[in-house]
């Protein structure tokens, strides 16, 4: 039972929008696109930050719903929300959407359903236990719950506010969202994300199923199978991001440098998708070898040429099922990775290619700093360069997890290895003085 939905679309001047509206109306929610407008659209933030945002609110209405709590209304007498209302909020959040959901469902056939508006302060702990959809226990990442808290906590005390909740009760009521924030972000991310690239082994794995004429390749056409292979090599070769890839337009396919030029183009009045992907980073050249560069040029003119309405799109990257080329969408390049996981046994994304990247550019550049080739400060002048990062902006410390782990390990082996070879040289000295003596 969903009752409400976020709606995304495009205006005539390119600018992506997103709001939260009632299914059941089609009407948005007035204070939730207002806030989101205002705090959010209106200082430039990203349409999918915007629509981060509107998610969370909408998990928070969902909840309401369940727990009969009416925001508007209350904070319409000056009341804040109590300490307990607050907890089961936090407990509702830590739930999966589709949890919440079956709650919503469940409470239309049940009598059993404990709303929080009968319970006496104090009772939250008892009433924790009787609600129908504790559901098998399911719960979201500390990482999203903290993600929707740190949405939810501003937009209650916003909307308080505004209705003239005294600023005591409303501070208060903030803190104990914050209280509630998740401690252990960075030990779960840890644990999850051990490494995000890709080493030798997974490397080669992936080049032997996307290869055109692979039997365990999971695409049908001849045309897919090839864009699909030149897409992953370019993303290998020169470490870009997903939006990246999907705002390549042909236009940027330099011929005489051999070079392909990465643009922000945000809002693009030329581009039919809804979710616009993004280029999140600065704009730059950057070669790629022979080998990519025929494959391009292959594609453009032996498969994309050959798609119907092809000249109505710039963009270098289309569909191709039969219904007219159009932009690849974000959706159809995640499936597409999510087909190739599937194939190889681990899990394959975008992203892991760009970590890739950086942890081959550090091998083979500490390589060349060892021979003073070249200088430190230049290779990372570089590699902000290749990347599109602001100089000295630190980033490449997450992308190189990896080689700076091995290089770690290698140093601490060659350690070992010293502290043996002394070891055993100060007990030949040893041996040898001790001969002498009994000479």
């Amino acid at each position: 039972m969903k009752n409400y939905q976020i709606k995304n679309f495009s205006c005539d001047s390119g600018e992506r929008m997103a709001v939260l509206i009632n299914r059941g109306t089609g009407q948005p929610l007035w204070f939730e696109n207002l806030y989101a407008t205002r705090r959010f659209r209106c200082k430039s933030r990203s349409v999918s930050t915007v629509s981060a945002l509107l998610t969370s609110l909408m998990h928070l209405r969902d909840i309401g719903d369940l727990l009969d709590i009416n925001f508007e209304e209350r904070f319409e007498k000056k009341e804040a929300l109590q300490g307990y209302e607050i907890g089961e909020l936090v407990y509702w959040i830590n739930k999966p959407r589709a949890v919440v959901l079956d709650a919503l469902r469940e409470e239309l056939d049940s009598s059993d359903i404990v709303k929080i508006s009968s319970l006496r302060k104090g009772k939250f702990e008892q009433a924790r236990h009787k609600v129908i959809s504790d559901s098998k226990g399911s719960s979201v990442q500390s990482s999203t719950v903290y993600r929707s808290i740190i949405y939810i906590a501003p937009y209650i005390k916003w909307l308080a506010q505004r209705f003239g909740v005294p600023f005591e009760s409303v501070d208060e009521m903030d803190d104990m969202f914050t209280s509630y924030l998740p401690k252990n972000i960075g030990q779960e991310a840890k644990r999850k994300f051990a490494y995000k690239s890709y080493d030798k082994r997974q490397l080669s794995r992936i080049h032997e199923v996307i290869h055109p004429m692979s039997k365990e390749n999971p695409w049908s056409s001849e045309e897919i199978r090839f864009r699909n292979a030149l897409m992953m090599r370019i993303l290998e070769k020169i470490g870009c991001r997903r939006g990246e890839l999907l705002n390549l337009k042909v236009s940027n396919i330099d011929l005489n440098k051999r070079t392909i030029n990465i643009r922000r183009s945000a809002n693009d009045p030329s581009d039919s998708r809804v979710n616009q992907p993004r280029v999140k980073t600065l704009g730059r050249d950057v070669a790629v070898d022979i080998d990519t560069w025929r494959m391009i040029d292959d594609y453009i003119i032996k498969y994309r040429s050959r798609e119907k309405d092809v000249r109505s799109t710039k963009f270098l990257f289309v569909t191709h099922d039969g219904q007219g080329a159009r932009p690849l969408s974000i959706s159809s390049l995640m499936k597409t990775f999510r087909q190739l996981s599937e194939i190889v046994g681990f899990s394959v994304f975008p992203h892991g290619f760009r970590h890739t990247w950086n942890d081959n550019f550090h091998r083979k550049t500490q390589k060349l700093i060892k021979e003073k080739k070249v200088k430190e400060g230049k290779v990372e002048t570089s590699r902000s360069y290749f990347m599109g990062w602001k100089e000295g902006s630190g980033t490449a410390k997450l992308y190189t997890k990896r080689a700076l782990e091995e290089d770690a390990l290698l140093m601490q082996r060659q350690m070992q290895e010293s502290d043996k070879a002394e070891n055993e040289q100060e007990s030949r000295g040893v041996k040898k003085e001790e001969i002498g003596r009994d000479l």
